[in-house]
């Protein structure tokens, strides 16, 4: 299944798989600018910045991500990828959250709770 799973090794939580997330590479390094006006960069290598937009989230999935995120921020994400899947140790910030709601069998739910990341790994 092409859903992301987010786990702590104890418990882990699946979000929706037609969630439309982005990757993005982050240059690690420093960069200057040569007398004559050439930009020498020194890359040492780039890290992986997730934002998963969920979407509906229930109470019980902010709660269990939240505390996952308060216990250890390093977490392991189980992503696809055009090749199929990819995993790695991700560090996560506390979800952002934004409305919530009951839906119709009266279960809680979150809205626009958006979750961000930059991978533990430099490729």
């Amino acid at each position: 299944m092409n859903s992301i799973v987010i786990s702590d090794g104890q418990q882990s939580i699946t979000l929706l798989p037609e969630i439309e997330f982005s990757i993005t590479p982050v240059r690690i390094g420093s960069s200057s600018v040569t007398s004559n006006g050439r930009t020498v960069l020194d890359i040492i290598g780039y890290q992986r910045r997730l934002n998963i937009p969920t979407g509906w989230l229930s109470a019980s999935d902010v709660t269990g991500l939240t505390e996952m995120i308060k216990t250890s921020p390093v977490l392991s994400v189980s992503y696809p990828v055009t090749g199929g899947k990819e995993s790695g140790y991700f560090v996560f910030e506390l979800p952002e959250l934004r409305a919530f709601k009951y839906d119709s069998n009266g279960v809680a739910q979150w809205y626009g709770v958006t979750l961000e990341a930059v991978s533990q790994e430099v490729d």
